[in-house]
């Protein structure tokens, strides 16, 4: 079976354009592996050197945010919706 990942906006640029993909379940690790073979260079956009996921990204599984240093560990089950989303900043009365 298969996750929806939903890629935001800012990365389709690395995507080709493309907002929704489907890859095999697993950890977010290997999501993140798999999403990385379908679009080379997103990974490096969403991981630091070593793997882990970078501090600005959040990952969400359905609607519940991950917690992203489990990501060797965390599951994502079959038929879930994987969500992409990097930090948004501003906003306050200085801009």
């Amino acid at each position: 079976m298969a996750v929806t990942v939903t890629i935001p906006g800012a990365l389709t640029a690395y995507t080709g354009g493309t907002r929704h993909c489907r890859v095999d379940s697993g950890t977010l690790e290997e999501i993140l592996e798999r999403l990385d073979r379908q679009f080379p260079a997103i990974r490096q956009r969403l991981c630091t050197d070593d793997g882990a996921p970078r501090r600005h990204i959040a990952f969400f599984l359905n609607e519940e945010r991950l917690n992203n240093a489990r990501f060797r560990e965390l599951q994502i089950p079959d038929g879930a919706t994987l969500s992409i989303l990097p930090a948004v900043s501003g906003g306050g009365p200085d801009g």
